[in-house]
């Protein structure tokens, strides 16, 4: 793990050191690199990020940051706050409010995440995810759309299994070769759907996984008369939590 970058008011970086985190890793999916990073979001970073002003917001953030309920706003801030850390540590940009991350569509519609640097699209791919506890950040330079999830490992799943999961699904479930096979199931469904959805709703049903280890699986997806989509998926664990990536074959 190394030290992550922390912003700061104004342009100034300085540093902060995650508690039990996952500093930046990379892996490869679909023959390109895809970089994560989780951080608790109870850090003393976070919550001077959290201030009134939020300095570190682009105006657009600003905007989109107004329009969120009390409860969501938290979660919205800790996600823009790590991502722009990384993508400041990577060199995309010199100061926070040159890049804007934004995930409401012109109605005011949540889709994907979409990352602006000086005011113009950006060519690279970015999923958020959180926990109570963990805030999570993927991205990449490739034209694979992707997804991060985040859940605790002995979340029960039980009831979700019954009713989101399908019969083949199910089966994977109850052959019991697979330690916690649920929640990676439920999890790599969350991921493919953050790559593959093009503003539908959610529906677990419409997403098939296949764990091909404990590591690995594949997700296909399909939503109405849209064409099949296969996503390749990677699970990490951290303690506790498990870390779901997902990248869009396209």
């Amino acid at each position: 793990m190394h030290p992550a970058p922390k912003i700061g008011v104004g342009a100034s970086a300085r540093k902060y050191r995650a508690n039990g985190e996952a500093g930046r890793q990379s892996v490869l999916l679909c023959g390109s690199t895809l970089h994560w990073c989780v951080a608790d979001r109870g850090s003393a970073w976070l919550d001077e990020l959290a201030c009134a002003s939020q300095p570190w917001l682009s105006a657009p953030e600003q905007d989109e940051l107004a329009s969120l309920h009390r409860n969501r706003a938290s979660a919205w801030l800790a996600g823009r706050a790590l991502a722009k850390s990384e993508l400041l540590a990577t060199a995309f940009a010199t100061t926070p409010t040159d890049i804007s991350i934004l995930s409401l569509d012109a109605r005011g519609k949540r889709n994907r995440p979409e990352v602006f640097l000086s005011g113009h699209s950006a060519s690279l791919r970015l999923s958020l995810a959180h926990t109570d506890q963990f805030v999570a950040v993927a991205w990449t330079e490739s034209n694979h759309d992707i997804g991060i999830d985040l859940a605790d490992i002995n979340f029960d799943t039980s009831k979700l299994a019954a009713t989101w999961f399908l019969p083949a699904e199910q089966k994977i479930v109850a052959a019991g070769t697979i330690s916690d096979a649920a929640i990676r199931i439920w999890t790599a469904k969350e991921a493919a759907y953050k790559a593959a959805q093009s503003g539908e709703a959610f529906d677990p049903l419409q997403i098939e996984v296949t764990i091909l280890s404990a590591g690995q699986g594949r997700a296909s997806y399909q939503h109405q008369n849209s064409p099949l989509q296969t996503c390749d998926v990677i699970w990490k664990e951290i303690s506790d939590t498990l870390v779901t990536l997902g990248m869009a074959r396209n």
